[in-house]
C-alpha cells in the first residue's frame, strides 16, 4: 500500500484551513500514513494525530468567543516578546494535549521548529508533544524563544514554512501539502507603514519557500486562497474564513486527488 505523508504549512489563524481540509480528506476515505507541520500546522497536526479526528478541534473552537481569545495574551517585556505565552500554553494543555507525548499518537508525527542557534530546522518525533508544538509556533518578535532541554526554539515556518521533504525520508511515497501562504493580491496599494511593509515581505518569503519545497510530480499542492494582512492573521477569534477557504479549495480538487492517488 502506498504511504501517503501530509504536510501542513505555517500561517498563524489561517492554520484553520487545515481543519477543513482533514475533515474532507477523511470523508473522502484518505487517511495520511504520516503527518508533518510547522507553527499553525503543527498544532493542527499534532491535535489531528492525538485524536485521530478534528471535528472535535473545530467545535471547541466554535464554542469560543472573542473575548475567550484574547484572554490568552499576557503582555510581555517587549524586548523578548509582545505575549509571554505562558497562558495559552496552559489553555493547549488543559483543553488539546493534556499531558501527551510522541508515543501516543494514533498517526505518526514530525514537528518542525527552527534552532535558534545552529540555524537549522529541527524535526520533532518524541518527547511531549505540548513542548514541541510550542516551540514550533514561537513566532519571533511575538512570543519568546521557547526553550527545551537548554535549546531555544522559534518558529517552524521560518525555515521550512511547508514540511514536505523529511516526510520522503521517512518512508513517505507521496505527499499531500497544504500551502496557506498563498495569497491572492488586492488590487490596492497596501499602507506603507513598517508593520505592513515588514508583513508582506514576511509573506513573499514564506510563500516563495513554500512553492519552492513543491516541485515534485510526487507532491499534491493544496493552495487555499487568502489575501495578506498580518492583522488578519492573528485574529484567532475570527475563524470562519480561514476554515471556508480551506473548504472551498479541497472540494474543488479533491476529484484530481483522488485521481492522482490512484
Amino acid at each position: 500500500m502506498t504511504k501517503i505523508g501530509l504536510a501542513l504549512g505555517s500561517g498563524s489563524a489561517r492554520g484553520y484551513a487545515h481543519i477543513a481540509i482533514i475533515q474532507t480528506l477523511l470523508k473522502a476515505g484518505i487517511t495520511p500514513s504520516m503527518v508533518s507541520g510547522s507553527s499553525a500546522g503543527a498544532l493542527v497536526g499534532a491535535y489531528f494525530c492525538l485524536h485521530g479526528e478534528v471535528d472535535s478541534l473545530i467545535q471547541k473552537i466554535q464554542k469560543m468567543e472573542r473575548k475567550d481569545f484574547l484572554k490568552l495574551v499576557d503582555l510581555a517585556h517587549p524586548k523578548r516578546g509582545l505575549i509571554k505565552g505562558v497562558k495559552i500554553k496552559q489553555f493547549l494543555k488543559e483543553h488539546f494535549f493534556k499531558d501527551a507525548t510522541f508515543s501516543k499518537l494514533k498517526i505518526p508525527l514530525v514537528v518542525c521548529a527552527t534552532n535558534l542557534k545552529t540555524h537549522e530546522p529541527t524535526y520533532f518525533t518524541k518527547g511531549n508533544l505540548l513542548d514541541a508544538v510550542m516551540a514550533s509556533i514561537c513566532l519571533p518578535g511575538l512570543f519568546p524563544p521557547y526553550e527545551i532541554r537548554g535549546r531555544y526554539y522559534i518558529d517552524g515556518g521560518v525555515l521550512e514554512p511547508l514540511p514536505v521533504e523529511v516526510l520522503f525520508k521517512k518512508g513517505m511515497a507521496k505527499v499531500i501539502a497544504v500551502n496557506i501562504n498563498h495569497f491572492v493580491y488586492r488590487h490596492k496599494q497596501p499602507k506603507l507603514t513598517a508593520i505592513s511593509v515588514l508583513s508582506e515581505a514576511f509573506y513573499m518569503m514564506m510563500e516563495k519557500l513554500s512553492n519552492l519545497q513543491c516541485l515534485s510530480e510526487d507532491i499534491f499542492l493544496l493552495q487555499p486562497k487568502f489575501e495578506p494582512g498580518f492583522g488578519d492573521s492573528i485574529k484567532f477569534y475570527n475563524w470562519e474564513p480561514f476554515y471556508r477557504a480551506g473548504e472551498k479549495e479541497i472540494k474543488k480538487l479533491l476529484p484530481k486527488l483522488k485521481a492522482w492517488l490512484s
